[in-house]
């Protein structure tokens, strides 16, 4: 038994353990990893573990421990990983994580982890992912926060109560690939130097109260990766600019649906590769341009509660089509016969 005291990395993930988390492991004063993620672990995370000077990982996920996060983590010097999702947390994040400079992973979320983010968490100048989604945390985000964690690739805030403005140095996050704001109560504008962000691949804030003009979707031109653009049920007003068709060849989903929209669709929508288009509950009018069309990869196309005056023919190019959604428009004439080319259509409202 002796020996295990030398043990340097424990996998015990996806299995059926049960009880608490055993004190002694902390005689294990070599110990850099701890997996138990996926278990039915129960209690408080063992105050004896704070002893572990080499401990690198902290993998304690979907679990039902059910209580806070206790501050010795912050006595943990080497940890680079924090994995607690999904285990039952509540509380507020203790502001002795800030003493954690070399963190590069923070994975707290689906929690019911409360209070304000700590603001020396935001001066950990290693971290990669921030994942603090599905909590009950509240406030601001740090205005820095690109400046502050300039490696961040990950950032995750959805389903929260944070308040505020969006930070308008997120773009001084170089290799920040997704950005999730989603389900908050931000307001104010979408930054306008996103662009900067070459590699960036996810931009979601749905749900929140931005008040911006959509035009801010000429200054993702530059973002190369972009795959995701989701933004719907905010107040975003003004015309959607000719530039539509200009974001990244890998576009696959825009959704700007349930905003203040107005004005015609510009017919460079047909230069994307969608497979998903929602533009539902705004105010945008007049026919729908012939070069929608172009969008052969189209599965979903989300038009409904407008007033959109024409159907073009060209709808039956869009053969991978499934669900076309044109409820409570103002179109008028027939329904275009090409339509029957939409083999795999499986919803068609226009009531």
């Amino acid at each position: 038994m002796g020996r295990l005291f030398q043990l340097q990395r424990i996998e015990f993930s996806n299995n059926s353990f049960g009880g608490g988390i055993p004190n002694n492991l902390s005689r294990c004063s070599k110990l850099e990893w701890l997996n138990l993620i996926d278990n039915n672990l129960t209690r408080n995370i063992p105050a004896e573990l704070g002893s572990l000077s080499w401990f690198g990982t902290l993998a304690l996920s979907t679990n039902k421990l059910s209580r806070t996060i206790p501050p010795f983590i912050g006595n943990l010097s080497s940890l680079f990983q924090i994995s607690l999702f999904e285990c039952n947390l509540h509380g507020e994040i203790p502001v002795e994580v800030a003493r954690l400079r070399g963190l590069k992973y923070v994975w707290l979320f689906e929690n019911n982890i409360s209070g304000k983010v700590p603001s020396g968490l935001y001066n950990i100048s290693t971290i990669s992912v921030l994942s603090l989604a599905e909590d009950q945390l509240e406030g601001n985000i740090s205005h820095d926060i690109g400046s502050t964690l300039p490696n961040l690739k990950f950032l995750d805030l959805v389903g929260n109560l944070f308040t505020g403005t969006l930070s308008t140095s997120l773009s001084n996050a170089s290799e920040l690939e997704s950005i999730n704001f989603a389900e908050n109560d931000f307001s104010g504008t979408m930054p306008r130097d996103l662009g900067k962000l070459w590699g960036l691949i996810f931009i979601i804030v749905y749900q929140n109260r931005l008040q911006d003009d959509v035009t801010f979707i000429s200054s993702l031109t530059n973002c190369t990766s972009l795959q995701v653009i989701e933004v719907g049920s905010n107040l975003l007003r003004g015309s959607l600019p000719d530039t539509i068709g200009n974001p990244s060849t890998y576009l696959f989903w825009m959704n700007l649906e349930m905003n203040q929209i107005h004005g015609s669709i510009p017919s460079g929508i047909g230069n994307l590769n969608l497979t998903a288009l929602s533009m539902s509950i705004n105010n945008l009018a007049g026919p729908i341009p012939s070069s929608i069309g172009r969008l052969h990869k189209l599965q979903a196309l989300f038009l409904g509660h407008k007033k959109f005056t024409e159907l073009p023919s060209s709808l039956g190019n869009l053969t991978l089509l499934t669900t076309l959604t044109l409820e409570e428009n103002i179109i008028h004439g027939s329904i275009p016969p090409s339509l029957g080319n939409c083999h795999s259509l499986l919803e068609l409202a226009l009531s």
